[in-house]
């Protein structure tokens, strides 16, 4: 998903591949709560065919038309149909459009957009039904970089505003009301500006790498990379965060607020003061029943009440990652210092305690909660301590653990095949391979590691050929028959290179008489090359192989057979 918009029931999401996807979307409530879901059914999609992603779209329902922006052309599809509007509406060279909301014109039967060009140039145009009408053209001196301003497109007239980081954050634009406008500013402030290049209220202070936010009244709503955050632009302060990673988009439709991750689209539902209220006792009685070691039903209650995983594991010394900034809920939703408190030095109690959290962390990881790398570190760490067979496959599988404390953790409890996948998992593949070979060789104890058999494997899938190289020799030295699969089972799709052509690599065999007559096989009898060079190699070493075996005294017949 690169863009979606909704007008009433209408869904439209653009693609990176070049697809325009129409959904119906229709809000439904169920039981008694009531629960507020979504039912949604796709309408149709249209293939625009220019292999590039869809950057913008904007539905005009008045029109019912989409406007859609891909490969720097703005152009208009049907909306329900989706088909090419073909009558001149089309503009190329387009960068960005919006939609004038404070429109001066009174047509009801047409919107007026404005357009940047690639060129140092600024457009309006009135769009309808059939075609984009140019209206007028606002030149500018320079494009800006890295600056904020404002023109005023009757005149033309421009006053810069302030810089920001182009570096490190995206420009954010998003009209709060007629003539005022909230920027994305420096140091990671929300500034609010008027028609008049003034600010009339305080900045929000946000989140580092905010890529989207979305007003709906009093609100602003905004979004990185871990949380959605609510600001109140009464008095500028945050009243909620929101757990979500991987967000692309937010928007307010009409009231109702979407938020897209790259493959989905969810709606965020205003919760009734009530159930907050009735949702922070239940919270708060979690933890009376988890102090008092009831645990059966503090587990009903962290998960019924949807409680911050954050709050629990905190419970927990040195549980939460060295690089989480986390604090506790304010006003606190309990008085517990932290287990080692409430266990009082009774070691069957602690371990009651840490198999609790074992439980509830697996519970809830992966089921929308967020704070994926403070649930996997955590679960690593105890994993690790209690030398669960789980903490192989939550390494392998995904993992957010937290490398740095990880590999602190690993070490102390020696548990060095699991500590080798990880650096796996983060690219570190040659501090994996010596790891796995220091247990090959015994210097280090880990009886969960499969063997010299998986390095092998390991080797001949991985495509960085200096470092599968520098370990050949010693896998060589182990076990010549089947080490030669490091070089006989590589991938189909792995393209040609010098270090692993076929002559390169017989040359270097030459040591390995085992192995060199391996790979000669594989190169004529399953990769069928039609060399001359190889076939006669490999007589010759079938011939060497015969002529030894002959000066050898009492050799057994079935040896000379196969031989």
């Amino acid at each position: 998903i690169e863009c979606f918009d909704v007008c009433g029931k209408n869904l439209y999401i653009g693609t990176n591949d070049c697809f325009v996807i129409h959904y119906n979307v229709e809000e439904r409530t169920v039981g008694n709560g009531p629960k507020v879901v979504f039912h949604n059914e796709k309408q149709g999609h249209k293939y625009l065919a220019v292999k590039k992603p869809v950057i913008q779209i904007k539905a005009a329902s008045a029109l019912n038309r989409i406007m859609v922006l891909i490969d720097n052309t703005l152009s208009l599809l049907n909306m329900f149909d989706l088909e090419p509007i073909m009558t001149g509406a089309k503009v190329k060279g387009v960068t960005y459009f919006c939609i004038n909301e404070n429109p001066t014109n009174g047509n009801p039967f047409s919107i007026e957009i404005c357009v940047a060009l690639k060129k140092k140039q600024i457009q309006v145009y009135t769009v309808t039904e059939d075609k984009l009408v140019h209206v007028k053209d606002v030149h500018i001196s320079e494009p800006p970089i890295s600056v904020y301003c404002m023109i005023n497109y009757e005149t033309s007239h421009t006053q810069d505003l302030f810089p920001f980081d182009s570096e490190h954050s995206k420009p954010l634009i998003k009209r709060i009301s007629k003539e005022e406008f909230l920027l994305s500013g420096p140091s990671a402030l929300g500034m609010f500006v008027t028609s008049d290049g003034i600010s009339q209220r305080p900045p929000l202070q946000w989140s580092e790498n905010i890529v989207s936010m979305t007003y709906v009244h009093p609100y602003i709503v905004a979004m990185n990379d871990e949380f959605i955050t609510v600001h109140s632009i009464l008095d500028q302060q945050q009243k909620q965060a929101i757990p979500f990673q991987g967000g692309t988009y937010l928007g307010n439709f009409d009231g109702k607020l979407f938020v897209a991750s790259g493959r989905e689209i969810y709606a965020l539902v205003p919760v009734a003061w009530e159930k907050q209220i009735f949702k922070r006792f239940q919270q708060q009685a979690a933890f009376i029943e988890f102090s008092e070691g009831h645990l059966e039903e503090a587990m009903d209650l962290f998960k019924n009440s949807q409680v911050d995983v954050r709050e629990v594991i905190s419970l927990y010394p040195r549980l939460l990652p060295s690089n989480c900034n986390f604090t506790r809920s304010v006003p606190p939703l309990h008085e517990i210092a932290d287990v080692n408190q409430l266990s009082r030095g009774k070691e069957d109690l602690l371990k009651e305690y840490k198999q609790f959290l074992c439980t509830y962390l697996a519970d809830i990881k992966g089921t929308g909660t967020g704070y994926k790398q403070e649930i996997d570190t955590a679960l690593l760490k105890l994993y690790a301590e209690i030398d669960s067979p789980e903490l192989i496959p939550l390494i392998a599988v995904d993992t957010g653990c937290d490398l740095k404390d990880s590999v602190e953790w690993l070490e102390k409890y020696k548990r060095y095949n699991a500590l080798g996948l990880l650096y796996k998992v983060h690219g570190e593949h040659d501090k994996a391979l010596a790891l796995w070979v220091k247990i090959c060789n015994s210097e280090v104890q880990d009886e969960s590691f499969e063997g010299i058999n998986f390095i092998i494997e390991y080797l001949a899938n991985l495509n960085d050929h200096e470092l599968v190289w520098k370990y050949v020799d010693w896998v060589l030295s182990k076990d010549q028959e089947n080490g030669v699969r490091i070089f006989t089972d590589r991938p189909t799709t792995e393209p040609p290179s010098e270090r692993m052509r076929p002559d390169t690599v017989i040359d270097y065999l030459h040591r390995f008489p085992i192995a060199v007559i391996t790979y000669l096989e594989y190169l004529v009898f399953q990769k069928k090359l039609e060399k001359e060079k190889y076939h006669t190699h490999l007589a010759v070493l079938y011939l060497d192989a015969v002529l030894k075996l002959i000066k050898t005294n009492n050799v057994k017949k079935e040896e000379m057979d196969k031989a």
